[in-house]
């Protein structure tokens, strides 16, 4: 149903806003993920962590768009299984980020390191002082910071539709009530059957109770004059 707490201050936010916000944060992000990927210098194994976080990014990119799309294309007649899709999708943009996070964070790091290494043994290795370039700095910090800030903003975009499609919510979360179309369809209203009603007695003891009020009041017997009279 979605972690209440971190709902932060989506939870003001109509279903489409959320959603357009994680769209907007993951295309800046993805944007600059590529020219991270063009200009950056990696040894294998981050090449190899910058490219699954990369892909990773990619499905949770087009699983907002898939959320985008049936927040707008659910209704009445199709809401419970949209729905079960939508939270699905929530699902997976959430465990993308998780990921995407903790590598990115480990090839940054890594990156940074190797980076800062070259400088310092640049006059040992080369025989001169070499710095790395300053775009090469900004390709390795910016793209990697970004990354990690939009996967938090945008799994708890996830974490709030998760509860929106659960819930069934048109409205902003806060002080949202249900849907009426998610009300049980099978629910059923009781209704007494007055036509089986215990007789009431009228004799000398209680002459002055009176049968309930109704559109078909139960039938009265009068105790003593052998007569049965219906109203």
């Amino acid at each position: 149903m979605g972690i209440t707490p971190l709902f932060c201050c989506f939870r003001n936010c109509r279903p489409n806003c959320i959603a357009l916000t994680a769209f907007v944060c993951s295309l800046i992000t993805f944007a600059l993920l590529i020219w991270g990927i063009c200009d950056l210098h990696m040894r294998k194994g981050e090449k190899a962590l910058y490219y699954i976080g990369f892909i990773l990014w990619i499905i949770s990119l087009l699983a907002i768009i898939g959320v985008f799309i049936l927040l707008n294309t659910r209704n009445t007649s199709n809401y419970m299984q949209f729905n079960s899709i939508g939270k699905i999708l929530c699902l997976v943009i959430i465990a993308c980020c998780l990921i995407a996070f903790i590598l990115f964070l480990i090839a940054g790091i890594c990156i940074l390191k190797n980076y800062s290494d070259i400088e310092d043994d640049s006059e040992a290795l080369l025989g001169y002082d070499y710095d790395i370039p300053g775009h090469d700095w900004c390709a390795a910090i910016i793209p990697t910071i970004l990354a990690l800030i939009s996967s938090i903003v945008i799994a708890l975009c996830a974490n709030i539709l998760y509860k929106i499609f659960n819930d069934n919510i048109i409205t902003s979360v806060y002080g949202a009530e249900p849907n009426p179309i998610t009300l049980n369809q099978n629910s059923m209203t009781t209704i007494p059957n007055i036509n089986n009603q215990n007789p009431v007695i009228i004799s000398g003891n209680n002459a002055g109770v009176l049968p309930p009020m109704g559109t078909n009041p139960p039938p009265v017997y009068v105790s003593g004059t052998g007569m049965n009279n219906y109203k």
